[in-house]
């Protein structure tokens, strides 16, 4: 998830706010979705990746998802 616009590359948003529970089992809603661009390193070398699916919470940091990316 994150909120920093310049990420996205396609960006859809929600009708109405959308709520997503956190690990801490709080909760945070989601305004939207899209597809974020990101640059990995793997060893040494640039790897360019596009995540599709991702939220566009109310938040003011981005968050990863480990087990997401796994899967």
């Amino acid at each position: 998830m994150t909120p920093i616009s310049d990420d996205y590359l396609s960006y859809a948003a929600n009708s109405s706010p959308q709520s997503v529970q956190l690990a801490d089992k709080s909760s945070i809603d989601v305004i939207g979705e899209g597809t974020v661009k990101i640059v990995t390193i793997v060893n040494g070398v640039k790897h360019k990746i596009h995540l599709q699916h991702t939220l566009v919470p109310a938040l003011t940091n981005s968050l990863l998802s480990v087990k997401t990316l796994n899967c």
